[in-house]
């Protein structure tokens, strides 16, 4: 029986926080990953988030009122109603540090953290915490309210128990969807005891409506967002709520040229800037087939460039994107020095994964994801000497994340060979038929000890989907196909830029003919997708000349 993927506040808890963020899952080698981890890993870091929005602001949301006289103590309880998806959180000054003593959570619908204002260091009880500035944050995790009581002792200090209560009517409910094609979003509610109430959409900074109660119409652009409602006290106490909001439609991501694309697939996947960015060539597949899920871990676009000029929409995205670090993918025959110098001459720093042939790069690869803190004893196989197959793996392959290693059609290169041997790879999957990689390869994978599975298709189009229900109902279970990314299969570099995106939506990479959705692609489309979920956002990548609005129309027709 197909289960759902997440419901309710669960889907609130790991895509509101996901969609917007880097991926936080760091599974144990070859494990499947703890969603219940992941979850509450989420909305720790998302609180967190949240507060650092708010300190880095100076607290501007917070006006000169005066503040409540607290007096010292070495021991205080908090107590409240956590609201599905909201957390609460208290300001802390400690005088004389010590060991830190708090009542651990009653049950497993909600979670604390204790968060420094100075350091951004997290504490949890036993903890020794020096004096300074602290948050303590609850955060829920229960689709219903749930009530908390929670002792604090061990070092002395200031705190303010009491909380703002923030009255939210609309949204109206956690996970809140407008209606087909429409993106006017009303917030609107109250607070009692607060000094002021904000919002935030997605990564935008908190902005404030200067008044305890609030009606306000905003724009929520197409797709899927993170939208908090928040109150604060003069004395830095903090409610915020939390809500999933979908505003459902398709849209198509073209440009004058394929480099135009991907500059503006970066610009709809990261609004709010990126830390680092993935550049390849973008003339050639091959060196950009194994990079997908090393720019998707990083939270990276990735960003073709010509040899040796970065194109013009290129070089604007990233300085609008205003990164610290590039990782080029190839030798300086693939991307030259010139486009390095220019890459440096723009402030980053640049770090080039290169190999004598498509195969040790991506060994490379995998060894740069590995010294990145993110070690497995699985992989991902695919054709080196065609792209279809390994595209459609990279969304999967950069949530979970696992390397793409490229072989031959009947051999496995020297170089990958050394690579499983030395780092303990003993699982594959095997993405395509035995047409792109054959079944002597396979044996030999299986001799390495592990699980061998090989997800085939009769073609390309089939393997998409086949790697989508494998990636869905399958040990990972990763797939979050309200949202569908699809460009052609017929070509590479829509795909290869499309697929950080894909990867940081939890989304499918499906892959479609110029004028038409293969059988395949349309059974999965109309048949298993609403089986799973709703069919809420569509983004085509590419002009028309690569998919043409036949294909357009029809996706339009199936949103929900």
């Amino acid at each position: 029986m197909r289960k759902k993927f997440l419901t309710g506040v669960l889907a609130t808890a790991v895509i509101s926080s996901l969609l917007v963020q880097p991926a936080l899952t760091d599974a144990a080698p070859g494990k499947k990953v703890n969603l219940a981890d992941e979850i509450e890993n989420s909305l720790r870091i998302k609180t967190q988030h949240k507060l650092e929005t708010y300190l880095q602001g100076g607290g501007a949301s917070v006006s000169s009122k005066t503040v409540r006289s607290m007096a010292s103590t070495t021991q205080a309880t908090v107590a409240n109603t956590l609201k599905p998806s909201a957390f609460h959180s208290y300001k802390m000054v400690v005088t004389t540090g010590g060991t830190l003593n708090i009542t651990e959570p009653a049950s497993e619908e909600y979670g604390y953290v204790v968060f420094s204002e100075e350091t951004g260091e997290e504490y949890f009880s036993g903890d020794t915490i020096p004096a300074g500035t602290y948050h303590l944050l609850i955060f829920s995790m229960s689709d219903a309210a749930v009530s908390y009581s929670m002792s604090v002792s061990g070092v002395t200090m200031n705190i303010d128990t009491v909380l703002p209560a923030l009255n939210v009517t609309s949204p109206n409910k956690v996970d809140y969807r407008l209606a087909k094609n429409t993106t006017a979003l009303t917030l609107s509610g109250s607070a009692t005891g607060a000094d002021n109430t904000f919002y935030a959409i997605d990564d935008s900074e908190d902005m404030p409506f200067n008044s305890t109660s609030f009606n306000k119409t905003i724009t929520a652009s197409l797709g899927h967002h993170g939208v908090d409602l928040g109150a604060t006290t003069a004395s830095g106490n903090m409610v915020v709520h939390s809500y999933f909001v979908t505003a459902p439609g398709l849209k198509r991501i073209a440009g004058a040229d394929r480099y135009a694309v991907s500059a503006n697939v970066s610009k709809e996947a990261f609004p709010y800037g990126a830390d680092t960015v993935v550049i390849a060539r973008g003339d050639l597949y091959t060196d950009a087939l194994a990079g997908g899920p090393l720019a998707a871990m990083n939270y990276a676009p990735m960003l073709l460039t010509t040899t040796n000029a970065l194109p013009a929409p290129v070089s604007a995205e990233i300085k609008r994107l205003q990164p610290s670090r590039a990782i080029i993918l190839g030798g300086t025959g693939s991307v030259s020095t010139g486009v390095e110098n220019t890459l440096k001459s723009m402030g980053m720093t640049v770090e080039r994964i290169a190999g004598a042939d498509r195969f040790v790069v991506s060994t490379n690869i995998a060894s740069r994801m590995k010294a990145d803190g993110f070690e497995t004893d699985t992989a991902i196989i695919a054709s080196g000497l065609n792209y279809p197959d390994a595209l459609s793996a990279s969304s999967p392959a950069g949530q979970i994340p696992l390397p793409i290693l490229e072989v031959s059609k009947d051999s496995i290169p020297a170089s990958v060979d050394s690579y499983i041997k030395a780092n303990g790879i003993k699982n594959f999957i095997i993405v395509g038929g035995p047409g792109t990689v054959s079944d002597t390869v396979k044996n030999k994978l299986a001799s390495f000890g592990g699980q061998v599975d090989r997800i085939g298709g009769a073609n390309r189009f089939e393997v998409g989907v086949n790697i989508a229900n494998y990636f869905l109902d399958g040990e990972y279970g990763m797939m979050f196909p309200s949202t569908i990314v699809f460009a052609t299969g017929l070509d590479f570099p829509d795909a290869i830029s499309g697929s950080p995106m894909a990867a940081n939506m939890y989304s499918p990479m499906l892959l479609t003919y110029r004028d038409k959705l293969d059988p395949m692609v349309k059974t999965y489309l109309e048949t298993t997708v609403p089986s799973i979920t709703t069919r809420d956002v569509f983004y085509l990548i590419g002009n028309t000349t690569t998919v043409n609005s036949t294909v357009e129309t029809y996706l339009k027709g199936l949103i929900d």
